[in-house]
Order: structure tokens, then C-alpha cells, then sequence
């Protein structure tokens, strides 16, 4: 059973078989790219400039084994600046998190102004709906409005997280009132949904709203991952809040959604072509190029 979350444990040959060889596939071959990918520090920000990561899971979510103290350690090494723990239908981590962080920081494992963003990811009716800023538990299972009503009334940030990724709101996105929109997010490794998040985020609806950068991390490697560059006026949570409001933010992301987005344009572009041998691609649907660009 973990020690944080009290999640029930693996059995004996989940512990002892599968485990085990699922770590020496990752070690020989995985941990290698993840590390190429993800593993290098982030660029010295400039003044006035706070790297974060809006999205991150812990071993209080149903599907991540995150240990919470190593999440924290992981995104200092990362050249975070804050993070915000996003857990499924919870908020426990963040309250444990609150308690290890003075220790991290008298070790000097976690920089003097790091800071620590509550928040949820809330499983709505409609697909999940991020909580920034939220102290409150907002209950999963409510229509999108009503749970975006309910984050704005604990004074809360609704974002839109992964717009075209799994369990998301897809088109609806466009129909309610959210706060911040995710640009970024590494989980999405579809690339005709790394496209369409990109293409909707340029929709009148969602273009006038924040945009935000990250990770989605379901364990500890992938903090920071994709991230936020914020221009705040003062180190602290209501500068923070002040300037993702503001829309002074600038959503980053690592290689991979870069590969993603490339392979998706080649591919498309190759149907195009083999569709319309002659050119005339003026009907062809989806996304025009011009909407797919960075």
C-alpha cells in the first residue's frame, strides 16, 4: 500500500515478474530518449520570468505512481520555478506537498521562491476541466458549466487541458467560458490531435484566452516536460495568477510535439498529393495549413 496515498498495492506477480522486467526494458531502451527528450534543464530565465508547469500528477491520481516528494525534486532539477499538482477528482497531494516543501527547501533541494499551485483535474460530464488556484474540492461527474462554476466560485482558474486529447471536451471547448486554454500538453502523442489542439486554439473562441504549456506528467520524469514561460510583476501565487489572467504567458514544449506536428504536416500532405494528383486540394478537409503552423 503507498505510504502517500494509501493506494492499494500490486500483487506478488505484478511486484516481482512484471515489474521488474518492465524496468529493464526502460532502462535499456527507454530511459535513454526520455532522458535526450525531457532531461535536460530548462534555459536560464530571464528577470521578471517564471518557469511553470500547470499540469502534474502525483500517487494520488488513479492512474500515476508519482512519488510526490520526487515530483517536487524533479522539477527543481528541471528549472521549474512552481508547479501545480493536478490530481484526478483529489486534492490531498496538495496538502502534502505543503508539508514537505519546507524541508526540500531547507536542503536546498527546491529554490527559496518555488511555489506550489493547488489545483484538480476534474472529470466532468463532458471531459476533464483543469482547476488552477483551487483550494476547494470540486466533485467529478457535473456538466462542464456547473463544474466551471463551481472552480470560478472556490476562486478558481478553469482551463481547458488537452483539448483533443483522451478523456477531453474536443469541440465543446469552444462552447464554455474558460479561464486558460492549453496550447501544449506532452500527453497528447497523436499527431492529428497535436494538430487539431493547435488548430481550435485559433478559433475565435479560445484565441482571445491564456495560453498554457504542460506536461500532464503521470510520473516523475515528466515534469516540466512542456512548461510555461510567465512574466509576473511579483514572485508569488497572486503575481502568478495575475499574469496567466494578464495573458502573459508563453507556452514552450520540448522536441517531441515539434516531431509530432512535423510528421503530422508530412503525412498530410502526402494524402493530399495522392489524393488530388492535380493540385486542386482547395477541397480537401481538415485543417489548412496555415492553421496547423506553430
Amino acid at each position: 500500500m503507498c505510504r502517500q496515498c494509501r493506494k492499494p498495492g500490486k500483487g506478488f506477480t505484478d511486484r516481482y515478474i512484471v515489474r521488474p522486467l518492465k524496468k529493464m526494458g526502460r532502462d535499456l531502451a527507454v530511459k535513454p530518449v526520455m532522458r535526450a527528450l525531457f532531461g535536460r534543464r530548462l534555459p536560464h530565465a530571464a528577470p521578471g520570468i517564471l518557469y511553470i508547469d500547470t499540469h502534474v500528477h502525483t500517487c494520488f491520481s488513479h492512474d500515476s505512481f508519482a512519488d510526490t516528494e520526487q515530483v517536487l525534486i524533479n522539477a527543481a532539477r528541471r528549472g521549474l520555478d512552481a508547479i501545480a499538482i493536478t490530481d484526478h477528482n483529489e486534492i490531498r497531494a496538495v496538502s502534502y506537498a505543503r508539508q514537505l516543501i519546507p524541508r526540500l527547501k531547507e536542503q536546498r533541494l527546491l529554490p527559496q521562491h518555488f511555489l506550489l499551485i493547488p489545483g484538480e483535474e476534474v472529470s466532468s460530464a463532458d471531459g476533464h476541466i483543469g482547476a488552477l488556484f483551487c483550494e476547494e474540492f470540486i466533485p467529478p461527474g457535473l456538466p462542464a458549466g456547473e463544474t466551471i462554476e463551481l472552480i470560478r466560485q472556490a476562486g478558481g482558474l478553469a482551463v481547458a487541458v488537452h483539448p483533443f486529447g483522451r478523456s477531453a471536451l474536443k469541440e465543446k471547448c469552444r462552447v464554455f467560458p474558460f479561464d486558460a486554454v492549453e496550447l501544449y500538453n506532452q500527453s497528447i502523442l497523436i499527431p492529428g490531435d497535436v494538430a487539431r489542439t493547435l488548430a481550435i486554439c485559433r478559433t475565435p473562441e479560445l484565441a482571445r484566452l491564456p495560453r498554457l504549456g504542460a506536461s500532464d506528467g503521470h510520473n516523475e520524469r515528466d515534469v516540466g516536460a512542456s512548461y510555461t514561460a510567465v512574466a509576473v510583476t511579483e514572485v508569488s501565487l497572486g503575481g502568478l495568477r495575475e499574469a496567466i489572467e494578464a495573458g502573459r504567458t508563453v507556452p514552450q514544449t520540448c522536441g517531441l510535439t515539434r516531431f509530432l506536428l512535423a510528421l503530422h504536416r508530412l503525412s498530410l500532405a502526402s494524402w493530399r498529393k495522392s489524393a488530388f494528383p492535380s493540385g486542386s486540394a482547395a477541397s480537401c478537409p481538415g485543417a489548412a495549413a496555415e492553421d496547423l503552423k506553430d
